[in-house]
């Protein structure tokens, strides 16, 4: 009866407070659901943008995580050789009667293969999940930028946190929680 849990899924942090009234003899335990630092290095879903031969970098030397190694040999090799044609198509006109029109419109075509899957852990300690990464370009003054996406590891983040957090909760089934 003089203890609680505070606790945050969102954040991954479970906090066990003892005695809390007491200046001297209480304390607090905490555990915190980390992301894992490999899982990091390849900046998915982060709008982190790279330059072809950045990734190529990124992939080369994590191809451990990868499912398939042929997958990542193609990859790298790819954007080893990185090649893209680039073509734009600009609409500008104005009556001066209020009709305005701007439009850009950007094509890039390129040899990089459009998805690749990842075996990794998303957090520390746990199983590897697999989970399909997808390759995004994007032209930026003239150049192409290279960024990773993944919806999947995006849920597989959500649905683990909680599953996990909440398995912990039967351990303090005695004790009140309370959510912050």
């Amino acid at each position: 009866n003089k203890c609680h849990v505070i606790y945050d899924i969102l954040k991954g942090v479970i906090t066990l407070v003892v005695d809390e009234n007491f200046e001297n003899d209480n304390y607090k335990i905490s555990g915190k659901l980390e992301a894992n630092s490999e899982l990091k290095k390849f900046q998915i879903n982060t709008g982190e943008f790279f330059e072809p031969k950045d990734l190529l970098k990124v992939l080369k030397f994590n191809r451990i995580h990868f499912e398939d190694k042929n997958e990542n040999a193609k990859i790298c090799l790819a954007l080893q050789n990185f090649k893209a044609k680039i073509d734009v198509a600009l609409e500008n006109s104005n009556d001066l009667k209020g009709d305005k029109l701007n439009n850009l419109h950007s094509k890039i075509t390129h040899d990089l293969q459009e998805s690749f899957v990842l075996d990794i852990q998303i957090f520390k300690g746990q199983p590897k999940t697999k989970f399909k990464v997808d390759v995004c370009l994007e032209l930026r003054a003239g150049e192409v930028y290279v960024y990773l996406e993944s919806v999947s590891l995006k849920d597989l983040e959500m649905s683990t946190a909680d599953s996990i957090l909440r398995a912990e909760f039967t351990k303090f089934s005695d004790i009140v929680c309370i959510e912050q």
